[in-house]
């Protein structure tokens, strides 16, 4: 586990924003919160800056603006008495106003106030995100832009995830695109299948597709491909019985499957709950100076895909308190793909730095003795 995310040049990757740089367009990246990044968490970032104009330096000094000025108090999703969100949408509106009629890429993440225990509380960015893409539409800085605004998950971190609309709101995050206006009197069956679309499954795959459809809109159109695990623009006409592994979507994540209880209390549910318990202190093994083990304490949940695989998808939690929820084979003997924890865990993760394993680990008291930390895999948990 401890190399398990070796160092990784993103440079390498054939990233959306390089195919913009070929032709001449400023580019943009600008996201907050440094230990949540999409480049740095599990992850090393990048080594020089990818795009023109890169916002983690800055992000990175607002962070350690409270941690080195001792008369200075921080307030949560705030920064020099201004919401976080707020500096981002001042770089993307000056980064378009400096590139007006100009082509450009712009990735503006915003992280902090969509990744708390308060369900509600991303939703203080309502007013002024709205105020801000009203501003910019009014200014004619969108009418050669391809607007796409949504989010990578929904709410992950409260009690609302255990439900099952909690899982659908993590995994159908809200999602709406808009065409600019020109595009819209030259392509006028892009936006008629953008309609159409707006109704059916669609991926990330898709999402990246699209840019490049947009991109090089004056090539002549694409057929749709007819292969399994294949991107389709939703610029063109999408499947109405798609299926998540056409859409290329794995099976822990797909929310098109049906499911069927499971008894709580069967020898197959018991026995993933104790194979997912394993798997969970397995992966903290590396780091049992610091966290305790996990003991089973409720399985919660359990449901059977009704799929080609008849896998088990089991919500647990332990002794600490932590929710997880997993996905396992049909014999309950194997994890398959990631354990999702679906609590929030606060302080209880706070001696681990690696963002990664605070997932799975439990702060233990210090004054616990590292051959305590442990059970034999031969205890009444692991039988």
């Amino acid at each position: 586990i401890m190399n398990y995310f070796p160092i990784f040049s993103f440079l390498r990757l054939p990233l959306i924003w390089k195919e913009f740089s070929k032709l001449g367009c400023a580019t943009l990246y600008s996201e907050d919160y440094p230990s949540l990044n999409t480049f740095n968490y599990w992850r090393h970032g990048f080594q020089t800056p990818p795009t023109d104009v890169y916002h983690r330096p800055f992000w990175l000094a607002a962070n350690q603006l409270y941690t080195q000025t001792k008369t200075m108090t921080k307030t949560e999703g705030c920064l020099l008495n201004k919401p976080t969100y707020t500096y981002q949408f001042d770089t993307a509106k000056s980064f378009l106003k400096i590139h007006r009629n100009k082509c450009t890429f712009s990735l503006v993440f915003h992280v902090e106030h969509g990744h708390t225990k308060d369900i509600n509380q991303v939703s203080v960015l309502d007013s002024e995100l709205a105020s801000f893409l009203t501003q910019i539409h009014a200014e004619g800085l969108l009418k050669d832009k391809l607007l796409i605004f949504g989010g990578d998950h929904g709410n992950r971190f409260t009690w609302s995830r255990t439900s099952l609309g909690g899982r659908f709101e993590e995994r159908m995050p809200f999602m709406a695109i808009s065409l600019p206006e020109e595009t819209r009197r030259s392509h006028p069956q892009w936006q008629e299948n953008l309609e159409n679309n707006k109704e059916k499954l669609i991926s990330n795959f898709d999402l990246h597709l699209t840019i490049k459809k947009f991109l090089n809109q004056s090539q002549q159109a694409e057929t749709p491909p007819q292969s399994h695990r294949s991107p389709i623009s939703v610029l063109e006409p999408l499947p109405s019985n798609r299926t998540c592994s056409e859409a290329g979507v794995p099976e822990y994540y797909c929310v098109c499957i049906p499911e069927t209880y499971l008894p709580i209390r069967s020898a197959l549910v018991t026995r993933a709950a104790k194979t997912l318990t394993r798997r969970i202190n397995n992966i903290i093994s590396p780091f049992r100076n610091i966290c305790d083990s996990h003991k089973l304490g409720k399985i919660l949940e359990a449901r059977r895909l009704q799929s080609e695989t008849q896998r088990v998808r089991l919500v647990i939690e332990t002794t600490h308190g932590a929710v997880y929820e997993g996905l396992l084979n049909s014999s309950g003997e194997q994890v398959i793909g990631d354990i999702n924890r679906l609590d929030y865990a606060g302080e209880t993760v706070a001696c681990m730095e690696r963002d990664w394993m605070q997932l799975f680990c439990h702060c233990r008291p210090e004054e616990v003795l590292d051959q305590d930390l442990f059970e034999n895999e031969d205890s009444e948990q692991f039988k």
